[in-house]
């Protein structure tokens, strides 16, 4: 990284040639047999030089052989000192400079190349993500995690760091947070699965012994045996940078590998998470104790409150919050919202189960059991009341698995089993 201000004097087509000192000279002096004098440079240049900046001149035009990169570099450095700077700091950039530069950043690559069909994103589009517009409410303990993360990312100790915490606490959330930082922004990329990424052409990319990236990889929803195969094939390759997220548990370790557990949201974040959709200043301390430091419940109850808010002063176990956690806004007394509840009481067995192919052999054997219980619920429609609340990320994983988590707490998740399990 190169510290201090940059000033870029950008040339395009190829009548202008940087190796050749009378090009250089119409460009910096006017005419191409000026004598070199400071008074006759222009008022940006002289700006950037008595300012100790780096002058750098790109050319558009050419790609630069190494001679020609030289010469021009020598040329240009040659003739600002004759107008009195005795150290200038100046470059040439050529298109394979540029492309070399670019390269190495593949989320500059993507940004630039504007590719949003491709099976990861860069920090700016991950934030448009519709779970990571919410502002942030942090504690003390997540601005500390926050900044334990970045710094892991910027030394040189540990290649690869591993979240692990409860489902909804907001793991992601915190992830997005600390490689938004100027500095790692623009080397990370996002991978929402991993079963997506090493499946994927970017994987194979990054693994090209004829290449060097620097990289920062973040990818969600990185099971024990998908963190081993992509450690695997990426330890050891220093300049990429990796971030996998998961609820774990995580038994293994090794000296290139840090494991942080996130920490719950206090009570006060949690509380302000639900002030702020209900307006109210109620003691929320009941509610935020129900949500058992998770952000996402604590969304969930706060939107639940603002459509009732008449269940703001009854006590949180007598309110059907759950049922309205699940459903969404449909109705708990219709057809279509007991076939949900039948699937969702069958998943809540497994802790994880293959979905689609090749392995959706186990989907189709929890979607016999759940015709058992009501036979109006045939493949396609278990599929589909599946897909809704992975959407919604009641369910987690993609294609090969999902972790019936429900997207809480484990505290929250025994509640919510309980709630499901009545009048059975």
């Amino acid at each position: 990284m190169i510290n201090g201000e940059s000033y870029f004097q950008i040339k395009t087509g190829k009548s202008f040639k940087p190796w050749l000192a009378p090009h250089l000279k119409k460009e910096l002096f006017g005419k191409s047999n000026a004598s070199p004098q400071k008074q006759l440079l222009g008022d940006a240049v002289k700006n950037c030089l008595e300012r100790n900046g780096r002058y750098i001149l790109v050319v558009f035009g050419y790609d630069l052989t190494p001679l020609q990169h030289s010469r021009a570099k020598q040329a240009l450095e040659g003739l600002l000192r004759n107008c009195g700077y005795a150290e200038p700091l100046i470059d040439v950039i050529g298109q394979g400079q540029l492309i070399g530069e670019f390269a190495r950043f593949p989320s500059l690559c993507l940004d630039l190349l504007d590719k949003s069909e491709f099976a990861f994103q860069t920090v700016r589009s991950w934030k448009t993500n519709n779970d990571m517009t919410f502002p942030l409410h942090a504690g003390e303990t997540q601005e500390k995690f926050i900044d334990e993360i970045r710094g892991l990312l910027r030394g040189d100790k540990f290649q690869h760091v591993r979240i692990i915490g409860e489902p909804g606490i907001g793991k992601t959330r915190l992830v997005l947070e600390a490689v938004s930082a100027d500095d790692l922004a623009p080397s990370t990329v996002y991978i929402p699965h991993a079963e997506d990424f090493q499946r994927g052409q970017f994987f194979n990319e990054l693994l090209r012994p004829d290449k060097q990236y620097f990289t920062c990889l973040v990818i969600d929803e990185c099971g024990e045996k998908d963190r081993a195969s992509i450690w695997s094939a990426l330890k050891g390759k220093v300049n990429i940078k990796l971030v996998t997220i998961d609820h774990g548990p995580e038994y293994s370790a090794d000296s290139s590998m840090k494991i942080l557990n996130c920490p719950m949201l206090p009570d006060k974040q949690i509380s302000e998470i639900i002030a702020s959709y209900t307006d109210s200043l109620r003691d929320l301390s009941n509610w935020a104790q129900w949500c058992s430091g998770s952000p996402r419940v604590a969304h969930a109850v706060g939107e639940n409150l603002k459509y009732n808010p008449e269940d703001i002063l009854k006590p949180p176990a007598t309110v059907s919050i759950w049922d309205r956690f699940v459903l969404g806004h449909r109705s708990r007394d219709s057809k279509e919202a007991d076939q949900h509840f039948i699937v969702l009481r069958h998943l809540a067995l497994f802790q994880r189960f293959g979905f689609e192919s090749p392995v959706d052999d186990e989907a189709r054997f929890i979607s016999e059991l759940v015709k058992e219980a009501d036979s109006s619920i045939t493949w396609a429609k278990f599929q589909s009341i599946v897909r809704y609340h992975r959407d919604r990320r009641i369910l987690q994983g993609e294609k090969n698995s999902f972790y019936s988590s429900k997207g809480v707490t484990r505290t929250s998740l025994v509640k919510l089993l309980g709630k499901l399990w009545e009048g059975i």
